[in-house]
């Protein structure tokens, strides 16, 4: 029996097993060098709709810091909601100025916290020198784990693209294919920020907490 993606792709046969019915979350082994965590504030990133805001919630109650969503606090300053009043009104652009006032006076604090975060990634438009700044401030305030589907475009496509498409949100593109091509300007950069990323593939989020407190967390401390 023959398997597909939700954009219609046939799977190879061994790409059954770990692509569609995966739930369980895995460690990304290609960053270059292991970085000790020393129970500093965390950011966690990744693309839209991967489930940053309840991770990073979570994450924060388990380890009793301070929980700040970067979306909320950007709409915010721009005196609204929600980012998608935020875009409407002021523009891609304003917001991404809200982020990176955001992003700059949560990574001032000596509080102990976790982000959800955002502004971290350039795509054409964008100002790369706030893109940069906005970088730097998360890679040297933070521990950065970064939450991705997978490596297999394809699978972040199939897991992102129908939360992004329920008509509450913004998908920002003109279906999966142009999505596609969305997420993959912003995958490498992803990684590059990252001391460690986790590929969540379709597993629910008590389970990717579990993963980051027992093996993300747990080996960034070791000493190998």
């Amino acid at each position: 029996m023959d398997t597909f993606n939700q954009t219609g792709e046939r799977l190879q046969p061994d790409l059954v097993d770990k692509y569609i019915l995966s739930k369980i979350p895995e460690l990304y082994e290609g960053h270059k060098k292991a970085v000790k965590f020393k129970e500093q504030p965390i950011s966690i990133s990744g693309p839209s709709a991967v489930g940053k805001s309840t991770i990073s919630r979570l994450l924060a109650e388990a380890l009793g810091y301070r929980h700040f969503d970067l979306d909320v606090e950007a709409s915010k300053r721009a005196g609204l909601k929600t980012t998608k009043e935020v875009f409407a009104q002021f523009g891609h652009a304003a917001f991404k100025h809200y982020q990176h006032d955001a992003i700059a006076e949560i990574t001032g604090t000596t509080e102990k916290y976790v982000l959800a975060a955002g502004g971290e990634i350039w795509r054409p438009g964008y100002d790369e020198n706030l893109i940069k700044a906005n970088r730097e401030l998360i890679a040297n305030n933070t521990f950065n784990i970064c939450l991705i589907p997978s490596s297999n475009l394809n699978e972040v496509v199939d897991v992102l693209y129908p939360r992004l498409n329920d008509g509450k949100r913004d998908t920002r593109t003109n279906g999966p294919e142009e999505f596609a091509h969305y997420v993959d300007l912003g995958i490498q950069q992803y990684f590059d920020l990252a001391q460690a990323t986790v590929f969540v593939h379709f597993s629910d989020a008590q389970s990717v907490l579990e993963f980051i407190l027992d093996k993300v967390l747990a080996l960034s401390g070791s000493d190998s």
